[in-house]
């Protein structure tokens, strides 16, 4: 099983935070996607009946930056499709998982495309690049979140359903995410407004300079 991930210190707190609406952003190159795919992968194995939503703004992004990429879901994941342990769909780019968890991956180019998936059940939710998504389509998507009959393990009981974005600075949603997150500081948890959904939020900065991978890879 594929469970020896290598996280560094702010990566493994944005996994295990008490917070269960968690932004882990900052750097470019601080390994915000590679998280989202660990979370996931974790979280579905770890849970099960699990339904993960991971989102970027288009397809062509959901493709490149967690499919067709080293390091993507089907290089993560090769042992456990060639073992009939997790299914990979082309048709519809999900991943399902042995113990019934899916990861389902999604895109909403237009703000209006959020409502294709109103009648979702998203135990998880990630949103790669969170800033390029408007407040409203935030809203609508963690409105979505939910767990239903489903029953988590007592080892993450009080952590589901969960929302991880990963960011950098910049685009439409900037300021949402820096008033709502890290305006409040880091390294503490604190309670989302309820016209905000009242969650436990944790903004986790992401820097490029815990990236010793890369940066061994890439000096400059």
């Amino acid at each position: 099983m594929p469970t020896d991930f290598k996280l560094y210190k702010p990566q493994q707190r944005a996994l295990i935070t008490r917070a269960t609406e968690v932004l882990y952003g900052g750097a470019l190159g601080g390994g915000k996607s590679y998280l989202a795919r660990v979370a996931s992968i974790i979280y579905s194995m770890e849970v099960p009946g699990l339904i993960t939503y991971l989102f970027r703004r288009t397809f062509k992004e959901v493709l490149a930056n967690h499919i067709h990429t080293p390091g993507g879901y089907l290089e993560m994941l090769h042992e456990l499709i060639d073992a009939g342990d997790v299914i990979y769909s082309k048709s519809d780019y999900s991943f399902t998982f042995y113990n019934g968890s899916r990861i389902q991956l999604a895109h909403a180019q237009y703000e209006s495309d959020v409502y294709a998936h109103q009648g979702a059940q998203m135990g998880f939710l990630i949103l790669d690049e969170a800033t390029h998504f408007t407040p409203l389509m935030v809203r609508f998507l963690r409105s979505r979140v939910r767990l239903g009959s489903l029953s988590v393990p007592d080892k993450w009981k009080g952590l589901f359903p969960r929302i991880l974005y990963t960011t950098n600075p910049g685009n439409v949603g900037h300021h949402y995410f820096k008033s709502n997150f890290v305006d409040h500081g880091n390294g503490h948890v604190f309670k989302a407004p309820e016209e905000e959904g009242g969650m436990m939020r944790e903004y986790v900065p992401a820097k490029l300079a815990d990236n010793k991978i890369l940066l061994s890879n890439d000096p400059e």
